[in-house]
């Protein structure tokens, strides 16, 4: 699948309407032109959810200027890296883990290479996982591409574990994330190779803004791609709705310090569990329609 970057910046017609039925279309377009991507409606809706989210962060900054310190900082956890390595599965075929350098090696991110004697001949697929994921969601998904006689290394972004965690929300911007991208490609085909991104959920937002900013014809590597549930910002502007607006208010939830680590970190993890293994929405539930 090609990237569908215009000059102008928006996505050819015949690609929106694979996406937004053609019936609805030139509704779309007129509401876009009358309110912007954003209808009145969400708009009033975002507003409300974010009181509460403001109100937190507002005494968190009371907070840091009584303090000197984060809020966050005293009440979150400590980490144990330890005890996560041994709660990840098992890989059901070869592979070699390793650490690739990014932001002019400031920061690490943890690497899965599925393991060919000849990748290194082979054109680069590189995978980004969503959240809250990591590479083992690519399990079904890169043999598929492997046979397509790609060599298949999933990345896993920054602040994910076994990558390195920086301090401070601005290194996490997207920007920074696409940048990342940008440099594992390089380092790992030498910077002359060009690259095919499989991209899902949150890591499909970081492809998008990779693909814009470092294309082939932009004198970065990524030359094609594929990003699954997560549309380009101008086609989720065009079909938001007061519907998916509450559907994605746990966005404006996760702005809060330390609520959002504390609720998904309670009773080990369970709430992520969850989204792994709950029937009809849980992964597990997919896996043999992804082996088909």
């Amino acid at each position: 699948i090609t990237t569908t970057t215009t000059t102008s910046g928006c996505l050819p017609p015949d690609v929106v309407e694979l996406v937004t039925p053609p019936q609805k279309l030139a509704a779309k377009r007129h509401a876009l032109s009358e309110s912007g991507p954003f209808s009145l409606v969400g708009a009033l809706l975002l507003l409300l959810a974010a009181v509460p989210v403001w109100s937190i962060l507002l005494f968190e900054a009371l907070a840091r200027a009584w303090k000197k310190g984060s809020l966050y900082a005293a009440l979150s956890p400590p980490r144990d890296p330890d005890v996560l390595a041994d709660k990840r599965a098992p890989w059901p075929f070869p592979v070699r883990e390793f650490f690739v350098p990014v932001d002019g090696g400031k920061v690490r991110l943890g690497a899965v290479e599925l393991a060919d004697p000849d990748a290194e001949a082979k054109p680069l697929a590189v995978f980004l996982h969503g959240f809250p994921e990591q590479p083992f969601s690519f399990r079904h998904t890169m043999p598929v591409i492997a046979r397509k006689n790609y060599r298949c290394v999933a990345l896993t972004l920054r602040g994910y574990f076994p990558s390195d965690v920086p301090d401070g929300v601005k290194r996490y911007h997207l920007r920074r994330l696409a940048d990342d991208v940008r440099d594992a490609c390089d380092h790992l085909t030498g910077a002359r190779g060009k690259v095919l991104l499989v991209a899902h959920d949150w890591g499909g937002s970081v492809a998008w803004a990779a693909a814009a900013l470092h294309s082939v014809d932009k004198g970065g590597p990524i030359e094609r791609m594929a990003v699954m549930a997560l549309p380009p910002i101008q086609l989720y502007g065009a079909n938001l709705s007061p519907r998916q607006c509450l559907r994605s208010l746990y966005v404006l939830r996760f702005q809060a310090p330390w609520l959002p680590e504390a609720s998904l970190l309670a009773d080990d993890a369970a709430v992520v569990g969850l989204v792994f293994t709950a029937p009809g929405i849980g992964c597990v539930s997919l896996e043999a329609e992804a082996e088909a």
